[in-house]
């Protein structure tokens, strides 16, 4: 059995925790979708929910930075990537290895029909892994499943494990994926 943790950080941070074997596609353990609390509250929630040597894996998305003036708060992913990065490599445990992921990984249903400016064919990718969520059951909603205003960084980790299961070839979760 494989247990991962696929991590979407920000100030608001979605989280997923999957296990999968060799011969069975993945199973879903949990997911979290935390709201306006940066890394103390990702920390408070480690301490509280997780035990880290008990993972295989740890997918997150990696912060790229965008060539413009930045607020404090939208560096608030860094420090969470620093904070994950301890955790995994602590003295009282084997290393737990990070895939890093570019924010790009989580357009999992590309679409060539989605306009003809960047930001037209970004909405038309968006709602593509929106759909893709919607249809294999995994979408979710703040209000009804979270008690939060909206799920949008737990669906974003839900589509960094589907790009996952597609960089490693995972052949039974591949299955139940492309289905839809």
């Amino acid at each position: 059995m494989t247990r991962t943790l696929v991590v979407d950080p920000g100030m608001s941070s979605g989280i997923v925790l999957a296990e999968y074997t060799a011969t069975e596609p993945f199973k879903i353990l949990g997911q979290w979708q935390l709201m306006e609390g940066g890394l103390p509250q990702f920390s408070d929630w480690v301490s509280n929910t997780l035990s880290i040597p008990g993972l295989d894996v740890v997918v997150c998305e990696k912060f790229s930075p965008l060539p413009r003036v930045f607020k404090l708060r939208e560096l608030e992913p860094i420090r969470i990537e620093g904070f994950l990065y301890a955790r995994c490599n602590g003295p009282n445990h084997s290393p737990v290895p990070i895939v890093w992921q570019t924010p790009s990984a989580m357009l999992i249903a590309g679409t060539n029909n989605g306009g003809s400016t960047r930001a037209q064919k970004q909405a038309a990718n968006k709602k593509a892994g929106d759909d893709m969520l919607r249809a294999l059951g995994l979408w979710t909603t703040g209000k009804k499943d979270f008690g939060t205003k909206d799920a949008n960084d737990a669906n974003a980790a839900m589509k960094h494990l589907i790009a996952y299961f597609r960089s490693i070839g995972h052949g039974p979760s591949l299955e139940v994926i492309n289905r839809v």
